[in-house]
């Protein structure tokens, strides 16, 4: 059974990926369909990449086994809603303008 202070994070969570899923969703739905499925393909393939590349440079050092080298690369690798958060803040702060539909692909690399 799920503690109650565990159902309301877990539910908290599903809500802020789908508010935020449908945000950018939604500005996503106003872009250019080549231009949008461009950024998708990149979005992944970096989301994929960097957490590979990762894993084979701590490998290669020879300092770290497979097992906790695959742990640090999966770890740096995720995205983190909290660091995104911060980053939207900031770039408002200093009236730096990003496309509207980059929480899409927060979303899309936290599946």
């Amino acid at each position: 059974m799920v503690s109650r202070p565990g159902l309301l994070a877990r539910r908290g969570t599903i809500y802020l990926l789908v508010a935020i899923g449908l945000h950018g969703g939604y500005e996503l739905g106003k872009a250019d369909l080549g231009t949008a499925l461009y950024a998708v393909v990149w979005a992944l393939l970096l989301g994929f990449a960097l957490p590979v590349v990762g894993y084979l440079l701590l490998l290669a050092s020879r300092r770290v086994d497979h097992m906790n080298a695959a742990a640090i690369a999966a770890h740096y690798g995720s995205v983190s809603v909290a660091t995104y958060a911060v980053g939207v803040a900031f770039l408002g702060n200093l009236d730096v303008s990003f496309e509207a539909h980059m929480p899409q692909f927060l979303v899309l690399l936290e599946m």
